[in-house]
């Protein structure tokens, strides 16, 4: 749901709106933090099937590593 979710909490606002709205940025790191998180439960099967997903990637969402790359 996270995936859905995310759009939601950004749309029609621009980076200075965003910037300066503290909710709209814990929401949305909320819902970053749940991909990783969802990232890192999926089996070896599911990521096998699925080999053109950056697994790793996802994962460090979860860690929040990759958040200074989101806001760039």
């Amino acid at each position: 749901m996270a995936c859905l979710n995310l759009p939601g909490c950004l749309k029609g606002m621009g980076f200075a709106a965003f910037k300066a709205s503290w909710s709209r940025q814990a929401a949305s790191l909320h819902h970053i933090h749940q991909i990783g998180e969802a990232a890192s439960r999926q089996p070896a099967s599911v990521r096998r099937r699925h080999r053109d997903v950056d697994w790793k990637a996802l994962v460090k969402l979860k860690r929040g590593r990759a958040f200074r790359e989101i806001w760039k």
